[in-house]
Formats: C-alpha cells, sequence, structure tokens
C-alpha cells in the first residue's frame, strides 16, 4: 500500500491510501489524459464475432476473425496515415509506417506473454481527431490474461461495446462482466450478435427481446442501448447494426467535444472502485479480529458480539415492551390507515351510481316506476355493499388479523379473551350504515368523492378502535411472561462482558473506514454524475459523420487461421455423493426391536402401547413411495421413467391428446411381473370428456351423439380447438371400429402395451394402465405415475394432477432441453409452487432432460441458468434442477457398466433427499415412540416396586386427576382451529378472484388477436369471433378449476396442520400431570373434494357482433377495445359468482369436517387418559413385575 498525496483547486491536501494496483490505475488515467483521446473498447466473450463486426464498420479488414480467441493483448484503430506501432511488455516499441506487415499482426496480436498493445492509424475520418477504438480479448477465453488484458483496459475507456453471442446472452460470465461494469457507471452498448440464428418457430423476436430486457433489469444492469446485430445475413429483418454503426461513428467523430468531461468520469469510475475496495477492505479486518478473538478465547466473537447487542436491546425491549408493541403497531398500520383505498375506481363508480339513483328526478322504467326505482335503488346499494365489504376485508382487515394472528399465544395469560378480542376485530358493511350518511340532495363527483372519504374515515376509526383494544389485551396477557424472560435474561447478561475489548476494537476499525469513505465520498460529488455524462453521450449520437466509401479498398488483408477442432459433446459425468443414513441398519434394529415386542406381545400390561409400536413399524416396513412425473407432451417423460426402471417398459406416446395414466409398481399376488392391467374409460368418463371437448368447439356432444357428428379439421383457427376436434375425430373413428367394452379392465403383458398407449384407436379409450414390473427402483417400495402432460384438454386430468401432487411423495417435473416454459406451463408451475409451500416438505424436483444435446458445460449452465430464472419468475424460490440424459441412463443401466453419469447422480440425490429422508424422519418418530414406551415401562416397574398402601393412596388421586384431564378435554375449544380454516379460506378465494381477473385479461390478447380473427367477410368474421371467445372462456374455466383443485389442497395441509397444532397443545397440557400418556401424534383426515363441483359460467359472444363489421373496423377503429373490456368484466363477474358458490359447498364441506375431527381427537385423547388408570389398575398384579423388567431390558439391548 502507498500514501499518496492529492490536492487539486477545489480540495485541500487530503492523504488517501492506495494499492499498487490502484497506483498503476491512477497512472493509466493521467497518461490519459495527456493522450487525450475518446477511447470506445469493443470486449465480450470470444467468437461472439468482435473482429468481424469492427472489420465491417471500420470498412476494411484490418483485424484477423477466427471462431477461437485472436487476440491476447488490445489493438487500438486511430484516424491518421498507415502505420503500425507495436509495444512490448518490457518497453521496447517498433514502428511501421506505409508498409505493415500484416502477416505478422495476427502473430504479434496471440502474443500476450511479450506483447503489451498493438496501435493502428488508418485513414478513417469518421474516428476525428480524438475517437480511437479498441479491441481486447475475450472476457471468457480459457487464458486467464486475456481477461486480466480486458479489465486494465477498461480503466481508461470512456464507452464499452459489449458484443455477445446471440445463444450466450444468459451466461454468468456476462452477466456478472457486465453487472460489474454497471456498477461502475461504465456507458454500455449492449450488442447481441448473430441474431440470424433466432428461430421465430421457437419465440417470437418481440418476446425474446423483452426476456433479455428483464433479465438486465433483474441484475440492475444499466445500459444507454441494445442492439441485435448480424454479420453473416446483413439484410436479416432483425439486424441493427446500421443503427449501431450511426450512432458509434457520430459519437466518435464529435468526440473532440466530450473529451474533458470524458476524463472526469474516468476519474469517477476509479474513485468509485475505490470506495469498493473499502468496503471489503474493512470486513477482512473485522474477519481478522474475530478470527484472533476465536483462537485465544473459542468464542465466535461476531456470535458474541451480535449477541451481546441483542441481550442489551432485549433487556431494553423487555423494559418497555408495551410501548415497543404498541410502536410497533403504529409503524405498521398508520401508513396503512392513512392511505388505504376502500373506494378504487370501480367502487367509487358503484357509490355515484348508487347516489345517482337516490336523486328526485331519478326513475327506472316506464311502467311501475316506482317499484322498478326502489328495486333499482336497492340493487345498486347491494352491489356497493358487496364490493365495499371486500375492500374492507382485504384492504384492512386481513392484514390486520394477519398482523395479530402472529402472536405466540403460549406467551399469553388471557388467551380466551384475546382470540374474544381478535374475533371481534371485524366491520360489517350494511344498507343502513351507508344510507346514514349519505346526503340525499348532494350528488356531483365532488359530493361523491366527499361521501367515500367520510365512509373511509368512519370504517377506519371503528377498525382502528377495536385493534387498539385487542393490542392493549396482548399487551395485558404478555406480561407474566415479560417479567419471567427478564429474569431470565439477567442471569445470562454478565457472560457477554468478556466480549467488551474485541467489540471496542471493531468498533475502531468501523468508525475508521467510515471516515475513509467519507472522504470518498466527498471526492466523487466534485464530479459529473453518471446520468449527466450519459446524457452527454446520448446528445453525441445524434450528430453526423463523414463518409469515404473509397477508404474501404486500402485494406483489403487476408488473416489466415486454421479451423478448430470440433467441439466433442458434453458426456454428463458426475461425481455421486455418499448417503449419510443407513437404511439397512436402521430396518435391521428395527426387526430386532419388532422381535422383542412380539415376544412380550401376549402380556396384558401395556398391550396397547405395545401394539401401537408394532403397527407402527408394520408400517415403516411395508411403505411405499409415489414418485410422478409432470411436464408437457414433449418433455420425453416416459424415457426418463424407462431410464429410472432401467429397460424400454413404457412406449412412448405421439399423442398428447389421448394420453392416459400409466403406474409401474412391484408386483402382488395376482399381478405377476411383467404383466399389467388396462383399465378402459367408463361410458360416464368418455361422455363427460367429449362433452368437455364439443364445449372448446362451440357444439353439445356426448357418447350417443359423437357417431352423428359431422365435424371437420378445417374452420378452426386456435390451437385449443384444434386439439379438441382432432381428439374428437380420434375417439369417433375409434369407437366405430372397436370391439372393446367401456369400463372393462384387460390384463396384458408389458410387451403388448405399445397397441394400448401408442396407436391412437385404442390410447384415446384408456383411462390408465397399471404395470407390474419388478427393478430395484420398485423393489425400493417405489411406486412410479407416468401423469398426462400438462396442457391436456381434459378437465379430469387436472383433478389427476392435483391428486397426485397431493399423494405423492416426490414430483418430478421435466422440461425438454432448450425448450421455453409456456403459458400453460407457467401456469401450472405457479399453482403447484403454491400447493408445495403448504407442504411441511419439499416434493419438487425439476429435470431437464436430454442434456446430452449440449455441446459442452457453458451450454448446458446457460439452459439451466434459463430454466432456474424460469421457475423463480413463476414463484419457484429455490428450485432443485438437475440436468440428465434419459437415453444416455437407460444404456448405461442396459449394458452394465458402472460410471458415473448425470442420470445416476440425480438417482442418487433424489434416493438420499427424499426417500432416505423420509425414511430418517419415520425412524426419529418410531424412536421417539420407543424411548417413551421405555419411560412408561420404568415408570410402572417403579409403581409396581412401591408400597401397596402408597398405591391405594395414589389411586382415587388418579382417578380425580383423569377425570379432571378428561373434562377438560372435553371443554377444549376448536375456536382457533375453525377460525384459521375460515380466514385462510377467505383470503384463497378473494385473491383468486383478483388472479383470475388478470389471468383472463392476459389471455384475452392470446386467444382474440389479427392472427385468429383473418376473414374479410362480416359472417366469417363473426363465427371467428365465437370460437376464439370460446377458447379464452374454456381456457379461464380450465385454470379455475386448476386454481379451486389447488385450493382444496392447500385447505387440506392448512387445517392438518392446523389440527396438529391443537392436537400438541391439548397433549401437552395432560402430559404436565399425566408425563406417560401413549397416543397417535399422526393426524388424518377425509380429504376435501372439487371433483364434483361444476366449474361452469357461459359468455354468449353474438352479443357483441354489432360491433364487428369488418376487420379494419374492429382492429383498426378501436371497436375490439370496448369489446375486450366489456367480455372481461362479464367474465370476471361469472368467474365471481363461481366461486362465490365454490365457497359456501367448500364451507359446508369443512365444517363437517372440523366436527368430525373434532370428535375423533378428543377421543383419542381422553382414550389415553383413561388408559392410564388401566394401566395403574394392571400393576396391582406382582406377577407381570418380571416380565416388564425382562421386556425393558431386551428393548434397551435391540435398540443399541
Amino acid at each position: 500500500m502507498t500514501l499518496l498525496t492529492r490536492q487539486d483547486e477545489h480540495q485541500e491536501t487530503e492523504t488517501i491510501a492506495f494499492s499498487t494496483e490502484e497506483l498503476f490505475r491512477l497512472k493509466k488515467v493521467a497518461d490519459k489524459r495527456k493522450q487525450a483521446t475518446f477511447d470506445i473498447a469493443f470486449c465480450g466473450h470470444f467468437s461472439a464475432g468482435k473482429s468481424t463486426m469492427l472489420n465491417t464498420l471500420l470498412g476494411a479488414e484490418l483485424l484477423p476473425t477466427s471462431p477461437i480467441p485472436a487476440s491476447a493483448n488490445t489493438i487500438a484503430i486511430q484516424n491518421g496515415g498507415l502505420q503500425l506501432s507495436v509495444h512490448a511488455k518490457n518497453g521496447e516499441s517498433k514502428a511501421y509506417k506505409g508498409e505493415i506487415p500484416w502477416e505478422k499482426v495476427r502473430e504479434w496480436g496471440m502474443d500476450g506473454r511479450k506483447i503489451s498493445s498493438l496501435n493502428i492509424f488508418a485513414p478513417l475520418p469518421f474516428l476525428g481527431k480524438c475517437g480511437r477504438i479498441i479491441d481486447t480479448p475475450g472476457v471468457d477465453s480459457t487464458d486467464s490474461t486475456h481477461a486480466a488484458v480486458t479489465t486494465e483496459q477498461l480503466y481508461t475507456t470512456d464507452v464499452i461495446v459489449y458484443i455477445m453471442d446471440y445463444n450466450h446472452v444468459q451466461s454468468e460470465t456476462n452477466l456478472y462482466f457486465l453487472k460489474q461494469l454497471s456498477d461502475e457507471k461504465k456507458p454500455l452498448f449492449l450488442v447481441i450478435n448473430q441474431v440470424d440464428k433466432h428461430n421465430e418457430d421457437e419465440i417470437a423476436f418481440s418476446a425474446f427481446r423483452e426476456s433479455i430486457e428483464e433479465l438486465l433489469r433483474r441484475w440492475e444492469i444499466d445500459y444507454l442501448a441494445m442492439y441485435f446485430t448480424s454479420m453473416k445475413k446483413p439484410d436479416h429483418r432483425n439486424n441493427e447494426f446500421l443503427q449501431l454503426e450511426r450512432a458509434l461513428k457520430s459519437l466518435l467523430h464529435r468526440s473532440s467535444m466530450l473529451i474533458s468531461n470524458a476524463q472526469h468520469f474516468l476519474e469517477y469510475s476509479f474513485y468509485r472502485s475505490i470506495e469498493n475496495r473499502l468496503q471489503q477492505e474493512e470486513q477482512e479486518q473485522r474477519d481478522t479480529i474475530a478470527q484472533e478473538w476465536k483462537e485465544k478465547t473459542g468464542y465466535d466473537v461476531a456470535e458474541f458480539a451480535a449477541a451481546h447487542r441483542q441481550a442489551s436491546e432485549k433487556m431494553q425491549q423487555l423494559r418497555t415492551y408495551d410501548d415497543i408493541l404498541r410502536k410497533n403497531f403504529h409503524d405498521e398500520f398508520n401508513g396503512l390507515f392513512a392511505n388505504v383505498t376502500l373506494f378504487p375506481y370501480s367502487t367509487t363508480e358503484l357509490a355515484r351510481k348508487w347516489i345517482e339513483s337516490l336523486q328526485p328526478g331519478f326513475k327506472a322504467g316506464l311502467l311501475f316506476s316506482r317499484k322498478k326505482t326502489a328495486e333499482e335503488q336497492d340493487k345498486r346499494l347491494e352491489n356497493l355493499v358487496m364490493e365495499l365489504q371486500d375492500k374492507v376485508k382485504t384492504q384492512l382487515l386481513f392484514h390486520l388479523q394477519s398482523y395479530f394472528q402472529q402472536t405466540n399465544r403460549l406467551t399469553l395469560a388471557n388467551e380466551e379473551e384475546f382470540d374474544a378480542a381478535l374475533k371481534a376485530l371485524s366491520f360489517q358493511v350494511t344498507g343502513d350504515f351507508l344510507k346514514s350518511h349519505v346526503k340525499k340532495e348532494l350528488t356531483g363527483r365532488d359530493y361523491v368523492y366527499v361521501f367515500t372519504h367520510q365512509i373511509t374515515s368512519l370504517i377506519v376509526k371503528e377498525i382502528r378502535r377495536k385493534a387498539a383494544v385487542l393490542l392493549e389485551v396482548q399487551i395485558a396477557g404478555m406480561r407474566d411472561d415479560i417479567a419471567q424472560q427478564h429474569r431470565q435474561l439477567e442471569v445470562k447478561y454478565d457472560v457477554f462482558l468478556q466480549a467488551k475489548s474485541c467489540l471496542a476494537e471493531l468498533e475502531h476499525v468501523e468508525e475508521k473506514y467510515a471516515k475513509l469513505r467519507q472522504h470518498v465520498k466527498d471526492i466523487l460529488r466534485q464530479h459529473p454524475s453518471a446520468n449527466e455524462w450519459k446524457q452527454l453521450i446520448n446528445e453525441a449520437m445524434q450528430g453526423t459523420f463523414p463518409e469515404y466509401p473509397e477508404v474501404s479498398r486500402s485494406f483489403s488483408i487476408s488473416h489466415e487461421v486454421k479451423k478448430p477442432e470440433k467441439t466433442q459433446p458434453w458426456t454428463g459425468k458426475v461425481e455421486s455423493a455418499p448417503d449419510s443414513f443407513s437404511e439397512e441398519k436402521a430396518l435391521e434394529k428395527m426387526r430386532h426391536i419388532k422381535k422383542v415386542l412380539l415376544d412380550y406381545h401376549a402380556s396384558p400390561l401395556l398391550a396397547t402401547d405395545r401394539t401401537q409400536l408394532i403397527n407402527r413399524i408394520d408400517r415403516y416396513e411395508q411403505r411405499t413411495f409415489i414418485v410422478s412425473l409432470f411436464g408437457g407432451f414433449s418433455a420425453g417423460k416416459s424415457s426418463f421413467a424407462n431410464a429410472l426402471l432401467g429397460e424400454d417398459i413404457l412406449p412412448v406416446s405421439p399423442n398428447p391428446t389421448t394420453a392416459a395414466v400409466n403406474i409401474v409398481e412391484k408386483s402382488c399376488p395376482g399381478h405377476a411381473h411383467g404383466t399389467a392391467t388396462v383399465t378402459l374409460k367408463s361410458p360416464q368418463q368418455l361422455s363427460a370428456e367429449i362433452n368437455a371437448a364439443g364445449e372448446r368447439l362451440g357444439v353439445t356432444l356426448d357418447l350417443e351423439q359423437l357417431p352423428r357428428w359431422k365435424g371437420q379439421r378445417e374452420g378452426y383457427s386456435s390451437s385449443g380447438q384444434k386439439t379438441a376436434v382432432e381428439y374428437l375425430l380420434t375417439v369417433r373413428d375409434s369407437l366405430a371400429t372397436t370391439a372393446l367394452t367401456l369400463g372393462e379392465e384387460l390384463t396384458v403383458s408389458h410387451r403388448e402395451l405399445a397397441g394400448w398407449i401408442a396407436e391412437e384407436v385404442n390410447a384415446c379409450l384408456v383411462e390408465k394402465v397399471t404395470i407390474y414390473y419388478d427393478c430395484p427402483l420398485t423393489e425400493r417400495g417405489i411406486k412410479l405415475v407416468d401423469t398426462p402432460g400438462i396442457n391436456s384438454i381434459h378437465g379430469r386430468h387436472t383433478n389427476v394432477a392435483m391428486k397426485q401432487l397431493k399423494e405423492s411423495d416426490a414430483i418430478f417435473y421435466l422440461t425438454y432441453y432448450n425448450h421455453a416454459f409456456s403459458k400453460t406451463d407457467q401456469y401450472f408451475l405457479q399453482q403447484i409452487g403454491q400447493v408445495n409451500e403448504s407442504f411441511q416438505q419439499d416434493k419438487l424436483y425439476f429435470v431437464i432432460n436430454a442434456a446430452d444435446l449440449a455441446d459442452n458445460d457453458s451450454e448446458l449452465q446457460e439452459v439451466k441458468n434459463h430454466v432456474t430464472d424460469q421457475l423463480k419468475g413463476n414463484g419457484i424460490e429455490n428450485p432443485r434442477l438437475h440436468h440428465v440424459s434419459s437415453r444416455e441412463g437407460l444404456q448405461a443401466k442396459q449394458t452394465g457398466h458402472d460410471e458415473a453419469t448425470a442420470f445416476t447422480a440425480f438417482e442418487q440425490t433424489f434416493h438420499h433427499e427424499t426417500i432416505v429422508e423420509l425414511k430418517r424422519l419415520a425412524w426419529t418418530l418410531l424412536n421417539r415412540e420407543l424411548r417413551q414406551y421405555c419411560e412408561k415401562i420404568n415408570d410402572s416397574i417403579l409403581l409396581m416396586s412401591s408400597e401397596a398402601k402408597e398405591r391405594a393412596e395414589q389411586r382415587p388421586l388418579l382417578e380425580h386427576k383423569i377425570a379432571q384431564l378428561t373434562k377438560l378435554v372435553e371443554s377444549a375449544s376448536f375456536h382457533s382451529v375453525r377460525r384459521d380454516s375460515q380466514l385462510e379460506l377467505e383470503q384463497l378465494l378473494l385473491y383468486l378472484k383478483e388472479r383470475m381477473k388478470m389471468v383472463m385479461s392476459d389471455d384475452f390478447t392470446s386467444a382474440v388477436n389479427v392472427a385468429v380473427i383473418t376473414s374479410d367477410r362480416k359472417k366469417q368474421l363473426q363465427q371467428q369471433f365465437d370460437q376464439a371467445v370460446e377458447e379464452w372462456r374454456s381456457s379461464g374455466e380450465q385454470f379455475l378449476t386448476q386454481e379451486l383443485a389447488a385450493v382444496a389442497i392447500r385447505m387440506e395441509e392448512c387445517i392438518r396442520q392446523s389440527l396438529e397444532r391443537w392436537l400438541a397443545q391439548e397433549a401437552a397440557k395432560i402430559t404436565a400431570q399425566l408425563p406417560y400418556i401413549f397416543y397417535d401424534q399422526i393426524v388424518k383426515m377425509q380429504p376435501l373434494a372439487t371433483g364434483d363441483f361444476p366449474v361452469r359460467f357461459l359468455i354468449d359472444p353474438s352479443q357483441f357482433h354489432p360491433h364487428i363489421k369488418s376487420k379494419k373496423q374492429f382492429f383498426e377503429e378501436g371497436k375490439i377495445k370496448q369489446v375486450r373490456e366489456a367480455l372481461i368484466n362479464d367474465g370476471v363477474n361469472k368467474v365471481a359468482e363461481v366461486i362465490a358458490q365454490f365457497s359456501q359447498s367448500f364451507v359446508r364441506q369443512v365444517d363437517d369436517l372440523l366436527v368430525t375431527m373434532e370428535n375423533e381427537l378428543k377421543q383419542r385423547l381422553q382414550v389415553a387418559i383413561y388408559q392410564e388408570l388401566e394401566r395403574f389398575d394392571a400393576l396391582a398384579d406382582q406377577r407381570n413385575h418380571q416380565s416388564l423388567v425382562d421386556e425393558l431390558q431386551a428393548l434397551q439391548q435391540a435398540a443399541e
């Protein structure tokens, strides 16, 4: 580190500490000031086409081009007479004028060890007096010196042109480098080259551009402009090279006007880097102090310091906990109370319409106008009340209730009072309430605003009052717990004082670097800001520049380049990690324990507990694990399943419209290895599917009507309708020729399955196929379920998918290599992500199939990064993503090769993270119950060893205690379970309504657009419109079906977890007095069904036919906007009705379920309580004493 004194006219002398590297950079900046050049550096990863683009920009082949790195140092190009200067790293230089040895330029350019830079001067007037172009090595070259050279050059670069290959935009190398440049506020032009690789059939160019822009936004990369270019196909429609060329040449030609500001900005960038370095240096010193402290004392000072601060803060918080709770509440909700919007535009409009109806001159209808007027007033008031009530709940009550729900009830001494106050935290909007505050004589928008503001204030005031009451109840209830915490903390507080000296040293470092950083910030403020600098650059880009076409003819240089060897395909081999849990040892120990229990099974003492433990072991030994495969039809699920099984068992179906559920499991009595059961759809199932497909086409069909249907493939424009008509034609032709009986079950060999799964004529009639096949996978108890594609047209497949999500122990979601997620994929990902969050264990694995298509690891990583971003963008925060080749995985198993592949690595990871983990959790629970059982035996032995008189005295006391506890359980409140369930359902359904608005709005453009509605004839135009609206409606209907199924699963999990909490809390009260009660802690309940609920809403598109007279009038004259708004409003209202009906039906289900579960759980606890009395009485028989002693000893030996 060197001390440098810096002084200028704006600042007194200050001492700043710079490193050697920083001094070097500062010297480069100073040298740049003397050179008075304006530098634009071209950089990016190698083979992105930098040299080719530069040669095109220069109008001459000045630079060699190559698919491998063509330069290891920098090449600068300036305007002037033809000459070349070569600068060696030993300080020597050599100049060539007039005649340049072009054959040596490539050799020198690649010699990064001896040559530091090359300068080429050529008659290029657009560069002006100061402009200079710099070519740098690739930032991702395998030679580490290349990136160093590039980074060094960027110290003195004024503007950067960063070039990326079309297929490598999302590489981490690019993103990290761009992020670094952006953080230093470097002006950036982003160029995505080789745009000719774009395939419009895979993704629309506009969508690709938007995805890149979104990626850059997420990485917080700031840039001046982005261009897509192609050097191979100059006429490519997406080629923006000419725009890039004009911007750069204009900027370079006018660069002399920017020199002064450019130099200031280089200094600004330098001090920005100093600021970042100081932050890192401070952290390093803090870490050193912490390490020294740990070596001396054995303690982690960071933890000590944090614990000390936390203890001090905690002590202060405990002293003023009531003030803190009030302040936290006010900080959380003051803004909400002050700014809450209960009357957005739609609600305000409802208020305006109602107030309007109260005016004396308002009438509805010609006949019986008084009655109709009153009815219209009531209707408008009802609409306003309903919507306002929803807004009160979503904008106020849900937030407050959620806030207080987080209260730890174990800290409350007044839980019942708190629950009562929480229940009272509500507000019911009524018509009378609104009527009592409206002034009928006033109207107009100004009064509507006054009225809505007044109502909002009244509602907020009342809710705020109730919340304040609840807060004070909470504060009072916590008082005893706070006092206890304070006493405990005082005992521990003195321990933290020994870290005081170390903390002082850390504070000194913090103070020192705070001053240094402030000094750097003072310097930064003396330079123009990054935004001002970029504004000057943008202005310079708008100018003109001289063009001399004849200059190009002066530079026609041939650079011979050796073609690179073909990149070898990626093998996918990885190292596997050993499992840390021994299933075999656990199973062996469990069998020893089970043998002991069976040996003493005849003993009457503790018979119920012993039997329950034996049953638990039986379930562990016989447990099966369900693994379900999800993904699109082209994701390769069947080939992936075959790789798991190690044999070509499942045929790959080419028919996405008719795919069935395929199940593979271990053979069993009645179903031999290698056989399969084919279950055909029942007449009712098939008829329902036909009806659903017909609805997509706007026709009414069932099983009887289908043979007479005259449908054709032509005439349908949307993909959903084309799929539906294809399915109906397939089923119609199949029924006309088949001799099969619907609903029957057939047994076939698994080698005959191709005829049932892959041949359309049979596959469309199959509901599911169950294959019985013995292999290592199924022998471990794994049942494999290959589900229909998520883009299936059949609504019943939605229920199959959601059922599998709930019942599966693991979900493998497959996507094909380099395949983008469709809108359907994204919706389904969002749904399964939300459902997965409700489970206590993460079930989701994401798999990129066919990873052997990658040319190399880098390309594969880019695909993985893309998929990860997609998953995170759809709500999967921490996706477990794996890449495999099903082909390689199957081949390795079939040939018996032992080498590790990506597929075997994935299998090992899954087995360890899911199967072994589930077994470990089950083993932990079983061990806990075994320990409790042994403690109960020991307690029984001690009781039997006591005197008969003592036992006789204890008996009435125990009987009294059991009677009290039985009454306690009987009177235990189930209110918290019901309240949590009700609140969860309300929130889920209200948010679903909002989500449906968004989805129906987004999907409308996809369904109704110029690519779908194409006819120039009015009648056909209206028919196409009707089909498009039906596609949009049915898509929304299917999405709603999936969402409601997801709601049911999330509600099940919410209720189950709430029941488990209730059971644990009540059991804790009992075990405080009866520590050895034995009860089943697992809560099982009947599933909540949505399958029978009709998700149907009808929309008549013909009402909009008057707006559709011509394509031009509909699209260009704005009619589509009116139709879109009206249709979406209609759809949203219909959806709200369906959700309301669903809510009523579902609430009844939940109520019935909770009544059943309350009785069942209370009975479970009461039986466990009463069994303690039975145990006590049985202990009077001393003949069982030795048996218990022997059993305890045997169990302890077996468990060792």
